[in-house]
């Protein structure tokens, strides 16, 4: 009851602040105004208005307010090649729950100039903008509306250029099939001021249909108070994508980014960063088709959420329940809240492998495997092949754990190509040690490079050993600095 009206207050603030704010906004603005090309003194009374009197590939031009009792928006379709351009600041707002606002249809584009926003507010489907359109360059903000849907491309010429902001319920008609976007800023708000019928705690979802999924290039994605993403892939590249979500009762403990798999395409994250804060499951894989390889990039993931449900739902930074990872001089940190997480647990017939110059970064003190078997402070191969945990390359800041039993292992092997021979964990003496040549089986040297440092400067290495054995020969009377004269064995890379 103190939660539910706890929401209830903040609500009621934050939709305060929201009235200060938009009066603010809408008080500077003349009459919304619309008309075609470069002749401002033919205006129309609604979009459509001049749709119908212009040509193929003219330039729609708006300004100003539209209030709710102006009729310009309602059902509004840019079709014919057209341009809807935003020549200065406008607000489009609307107070019917079953009206739609702006379609731009395939061919056709959007914009705004001049450094000025588009703000709207109160639709059904505040903006439609349907598979082969553009969204381009310019400043978009929308606000509790029900639903922004991004079939189109949605292509600027830099973050900073293209900027959407949207202030939301729910997101989960924000594209159907593929998000395309390109040199832009997304932020994604979850608000509980307009819930539009829902339950108060049902906020923050994305598409979870069956083919939606990402393409970003240059991307900063910043979603606020987010649940569950769910997709069977994505390409992400020279993007940044931060995501707080929920910790608030909002979701729960339903809080995760899922790969569901698909054959069409493998999940690929390359020169990027992912950061998912306050997350109680972290990334999740749950086919065998779902592929994700990180190239050159940075992965921050931080697990959060109470000790009874991390303890009864498996709270993981990545949990593969079938699924495979591979990381390249890439970085993971992880972190986590209470003794009850874990960094890394998979399953099934998934794999993880980790190649050169890579960083793995664990809070390496919790060992809890006595109660919970996987309950490490490592990454942990539960029920799965001896094979499927493979390094040949990194630094891995982990809690050391001893394998005592076949359906458990921290520890993995050098791969296929080197006979898949269970390693062994080093601390390198010297840590300005960028690559070694660790000899396999077979006796062939291969690369294992290890360019970066763990969070504590120090490097951890995985590599296969040999043991070595000191003695002090025939001589009765040495001895050891420890004052013993049996022969003395440890282990040493190979």
């Amino acid at each position: 009851m103190v939660k539910k009206l706890t929401v209830i207050v903040l609500a009621l603030i934050l939709g305060i602040s929201s009235i200060i704010s938009f009066t603010s906004r809408v008080s500077a603005l003349e009459a919304g105004k619309i008309w075609l090309n470069d002749d401002d003194t033919i205006t129309y009374a609604t979009i459509n208005d001049a749709v119908a009197a212009g040509n193929t590939g003219d330039t729609i031009r708006i300004s100003g307010l539209f209030d709710t009792t102006n009729p310009a928006f309602r059902d509004a379709v840019v079709n014919n090649g057209m341009t809807l351009e935003v020549a200065s600041d406008t607000s489009i707002l609307n107070d019917d729950d079953n009206q739609s606002g702006i379609t731009i249809a395939s061919g056709s584009h959007i914009k705004t100039v001049n450094g000025s926003t588009l703000y709207m507010q109160g639709f059904k489907r505040a903006l439609d903008l349907q598979a082969g359109a553009e969204m381009n360059d310019g400043n978009y903000t929308f606000k509790d509306n029900d639903f922004v849907t991004l079939d189109g491309s949605v292509k600027g010429t830099s973050r900073d250029a293209l900027v959407v902001d949207i202030t939301a319920y729910v997101f989960t008609e924000l594209y159907s099939d593929e998000a395309k976007f390109e040199n832009t800023t997304i932020k994604l708000t979850t608000s509980t001021v307009k819930t539009w019928g829902r339950p108060i705690d049902d906020g923050g979802q994305l598409p979870h249909t069956t083919n939606a999924h990402w393409n970003f290039k240059n991307v900063a994605f910043i979603g606020t108070r987010l649940t569950s993403l769910m997709m069977p892939y994505a390409t992400i590249e020279d993007s940044d994508v931060t995501i707080d979500f929920s910790n608030d009762g909002l979701a729960n403990f339903d809080t995760y980014f899922r790969f569901s798999g698909s054959t069409a395409s493998n999940s690929e994250i390359i020169n990027s960063t992912i950061t998912l804060n306050n997350t109680f499951h972290g990334i999740v894989t749950t086919s065998d088709s779902a592929n994700l390889y990180f190239t050159n990039s940075k992965i921050n993931i931080n697990v959060s959420g109470n000790e009874e449900l991390s303890r009864d739902y498996t709270s993981t930074g990545i949990i593969l329940e079938d699924g495979h990872v591979k990381i390249e001089n890439s970085e993971l940190n992880i972190t986590t809240q209470n003794a009850y997480q874990s960094p890394v647990v998979f399953s099934g017939s998934s794999s993880f492998t980790v190649g050169e110059n890579t960083v793995i970064n664990t809070p390496a003190n919790n060992d809890k495997s006595d109660e919970i078997r996987y309950l490490i402070d490592n990454i942990v191969a539960l029920e799965t092949s001896p094979t499927g945990y493979v390094v040949t390359g990194g630094s891995f800041l982990v809690k050391y754990h001893t394998d005592t039993g076949a359906d458990l292992s921290t520890t993995p092997t050098n791969g296929a190509a080197n006979d898949n021979e269970k390693l062994t964990y080093f601390q390198l003496a010297d840590p300005s040690e960028t690559a070694l040549s660790p000899v396999n089986k077979y006796g062939q040297r291969y690369s294992y490079g290890v360019a970066n440092a763990s969070s504590d400067g120090n490097k951890y290495v995985w590599v296969p050993s040999e043991k070595v054995t000191f003695s002090l020969g025939d001589n009765p009377s040495a001895t050891f600095a420890d004052g013993t004269n049996t022969n003395k064995e440890t282990l040493a890379m190979r």
